[in-house]
């Protein structure tokens, strides 16, 4: 995991590929979270961390529950990161990270 100021990107293992971190959870085409706990199923995320109240999520595909928190940082079939501090939008954030074409990289 990469905490840079109060921004939170999700990241575990050799993995720089979104793609890959998503088949790597079991949850390609659907949804990867940052986890505080000790939780391993979507659902238990959202619950947890209720997804209107900010989370560190990549969406991709059908969009349920998500699809707000998407409309509000004007991304689809993107990556949204949380941000706890100044950054308000996703092109910030992902020039922040140096994110770019749907790929995580750790700084």
């Amino acid at each position: 995991m990469v905490y840079m100021g109060d921004i939170v990107l999700y990241c575990r293992g050799p993995y720089t590929r979104t793609s890959q971190l998503l088949e790597c959870y079991g949850v390609y085409g659907g949804i990867v979270l940052y986890c505080r706990g000790p939780y391993t199923r979507t659902s238990q995320l959202l619950e947890s961390f209720d997804v209107y109240g900010g989370i560190v999520l990549y969406c991709r595909g059908p969009y349920t529950r998500t699809s707000q928190l998407l409309e509000s940082f004007d991304v689809y079939g993107g990556i949204v990161l949380y941000c706890r501090g100044p950054y308000t939008r996703t092109l910030q954030l992902l020039e922040y990270f140096g994110l770019y074409g749907g790929h995580c990289t750790v700084l």
